[in-house]
């Protein structure tokens, strides 16, 4: 498990799904100064957990060598349809299936809200 800077133990899946949606769809000027709202935190956490929950199976059937992180970062770039994702990462021919379950995601947009807080649209 790991830490973020608010203080949550987070599976090493979540924590890479976090970091990869403020590292991927997020200016890293506005980045570093703004942090994630209550709001966003919960839906992130609640996102990561379900598709963690929900393809376990199909998770333990990567190659030795694609951890959690890896599949972390491949949720948030494949269901915001980036140029990578499960489909071309390391997690072998699952990574058709895994693709197929995240395109069920919705894509999400992340914005400053007039508060200084990050948001998810």
């Amino acid at each position: 498990m790991c830490s973020l800077k608010w203080g949550l133990d987070l599976h090493p899946f979540i924590e890479a799904y976090i970091a990869t949606a403020l590292w991927a769809d997020f200016p890293e000027d506005a980045a570093e100064n703004a942090e994630l709202s209550v709001e966003a935190k919960g839906a992130m956490v609640k996102d990561a957990t379900l598709f963690l929950n929900e393809n376990m199976d199909l998770l333990n059937l990567t190659p030795e060598d694609y951890d959690y992180g890896n599949a972390g970062l491949d949720f948030w770039l494949t269901r915001n349809g980036h140029g990578a994702g499960f489909w071309d990462g390391g997690c072998g021919i699952v990574g058709v299936d895994l693709t197929a379950k995240a395109d069920e995601y919705p894509h999400q947009d992340l914005y400053v809200g007039d508060d200084g807080l990050i948001y998810i649209q």
